[in-house]
């Protein structure tokens, strides 16, 4: 098991009692060749529209979804993963301070353009993402003349950790940013404004 996965794994381990642990869904998914995730990302937040500036916010909406195999044993991803990316959301546009005049946006912004995902170190898929910030009229000194900033388009790279099905079968307890699913079916994960659900299931199993 990599690094990470392992990591994790005994951080849940070391809370959770050994009789709540479910053996037979664990040798299910251990015993498994690969394992189909199905992710889907769901993003909300208070977020900066234009880059360069402190005083744009809007509140953003986001949403992608993720397809692929893997294999618990190697920790290693099996074939391609599938991407679906959504337009965001941009509501609420505003300044920093609520007195101030408010931005205007002239163009689309989209926070986050999912355009490749690869297996990453550790136990984790690396992305290949961009923010695409169209142009946005900001009041200068909170409420005079508007300056206008330029559209434009940054890329970096992400990563996500790619969570164990084996937390289910440990029992694993609720934190604020680790839970399992009311239906116990999926483990949820809450970073930095994202909502992370992973479903599992075992291909023709």
């Amino acid at each position: 098991m990599l690094q990470r996965l392992t990591i994790a794994l005994c951080l849940v381990l070391a809370g959770v009692p050994a009789q709540s642990m479910d053996q037979t869904a664990m040798l299910r998914w251990g015993s498994a060749e690969k394992i189909h995730y199905h992710i889907v990302g769901d993003y909300q937040g208070k977020t900066s529209i234009a880059p360069g500036d402190g005083t744009a916010f809007a509140d953003i909406t986001d949403r992608v979804v993720l397809d692929f195999d893997w294999s618990l044993g190697e920790g290693a991803l099996i074939g391609a993963v599938q991407i679906e990316n959504s337009a965001s959301q941009a509501t609420n546009p505003r300044n920093a301070e609520p007195s101030c005049t408010p931005p205007v946006l002239k163009g689309h912004y989209e926070h986050f353009d999912l355009i490749a995902a690869k297996e990453g170190l550790g136990g984790t898929l690396e992305f290949d993402v961009a923010t695409d910030y169209p142009v946005v009229e900001i009041a200068q000194f909170c409420t005079g003349a508007r300056k206008t900033t330029n559209a434009k388009r940054i890329t970096n790279v992400q990563e996500l950790v790619v969570v164990s099905p084996m937390l289910l079968a440990m029992g694993m307890p609720a934190s604020q940013d680790m839970v399992a699913s009311s239906d116990g079916k999926s483990v949820i994960v809450k970073k930095q404004g994202w909502t992370w659900t992973y479903s599992f299931s075992i291909p023709g199993g």
